[in-house]
């Protein structure tokens, strides 16, 4: 059974594995998840909200335990920095990440949540 989705949380995106497929409106992601249970992300907007959580998760990885989602490929830190021309270091960059991500509606931040990431990307 697929359910089609408008926004992922972090619960789901713990324990996820993707399968690129194609269908009559283009590219689409199978995404199986531990729980037996998949969704199909069907829209850009669907596979781009995973896609921000997924660097927002690489790139907590990156500051937490120094580790990265692939060796190949640049850091997630890169690949936000790139994209949106954030300026800094990891933990700058989360912080503005996180802010953007809000301001996409991907992310709900409490006020005490959004004033703390606010004062991290200033510091």
């Amino acid at each position: 059974m697929y359910h089609k989705v408008s926004l992922l949380s972090s619960e789901v995106l713990s324990d996820l594995s993707f399968h690129p497929l194609t269908w009559e409106g283009g590219l689409c992601y199978n995404v199986r998840m531990s729980t037996n249970s998949s969704i199909v992300l069907s829209t850009p907007a669907q596979i781009n909200a995973l896609r921000a959580h997924t660097l927002r998760i690489g790139l907590e990885g990156e500051i937490k335990h120094k580790m990265r989602l692939t060796s190949k490929a640049p850091t997630c830190y890169t690949i936000i920095k790139r994209e949106l021309g954030f300026k800094g270091n990891k933990v700058k960059v989360y912080a503005q990440y996180i802010l953007w991500m809000e301001q996409q509606g991907l992310l709900y931040l409490t006020s005490a949540d959004r004033e703390f990431m606010k004062d991290l990307a200033t510091k």
